[in-house]
């Protein structure tokens, strides 16, 4: 799932850079005399999503203004998808400490702010449900400085349907003023249902500080 993890930006370069090697062993191989090597040929790469389930930059910001999220933190992590189930936002910060929907108690953790379609059964009669959701986790304090790992999984699909279908989502990181995107999607595969229909964490990405 390279496009998922790294954009359309990432891939087009590590294309470029793989010809460039293939170039490279051409002319050795040329130099040596010896025939040119069969190059392998391209390989299935996912292609973002082209069905309206990317969110755009903009919806994504309408999203934080209408749920009172601070556009001048330092980091802002955002996941945002189109449908009312459940997903969830993790950071794993350089320190180890998870930040999510519980409570992390370091002083320098991050903090989940924006927690949309939490639908537990003891919340069943009483939850709001949203087809425009938004997570949100922030930083108030001094964030400890190294690689922070982004993840995202499915805690319910809230009993939508029998059908279990793929759940586009997208990823927005805003450091600094500066915004990096990313599509993900949790696959059918991936969900299991006992006591509610879910699925693993899995990474997206992930930035340093």
């Amino acid at each position: 799932h390279y496009w998922e993890k790294h954009g359309a930006q990432s891939e087009a370069a590590l294309k470029a850079e793989v010809a460039a090697l293939w170039d490279a062993v051409d002319k050795k191989a040329k130099e040596c005399g010896l025939p040119p090597f069969q190059r392998p040929p391209p390989a299935v790469v996912n292609e973002p999503p082209t069905d309206g389930s990317q969110i755009s930059p903009d919806e994504i910001r309408d999203r934080r203004s209408e749920n009172n999220v601070n556009p001048n933190a330092k980091v802002n992590v955002s996941l945002a998808w189109s449908n009312q189930s459940d997903l969830d936002l993790y950071v794993q910060q350089p320190n180890g400490d998870l930040v999510f929907y519980k409570p992390c108690t370091s002083s320098n953790c991050g903090l989940l702010d924006v927690d949309s379609n939490r639908c537990t059964a003891l919340l069943q009669m009483t939850c709001s449900l949203t087809d425009r959701p938004l997570e949100n986790i922030t930083w108030k304090n001094e964030m400890p400085l190294g690689k922070y790992q982004v993840m995202v999984g499915l805690f319910s699909i809230n009993n939508q349907s029998s059908n279990i279908n793929p759940i586009p989502f997208t990823v927005q990181i805003t450091k600094d003023g500066k915004q990096e995107v990313f599509q993900g999607v949790i696959e059918p595969q991936e969900i299991k249902c006992e006591e509610r229909c879910s699925s693993p964490k899995k990474q997206i990405t992930e930035f340093t500080i």
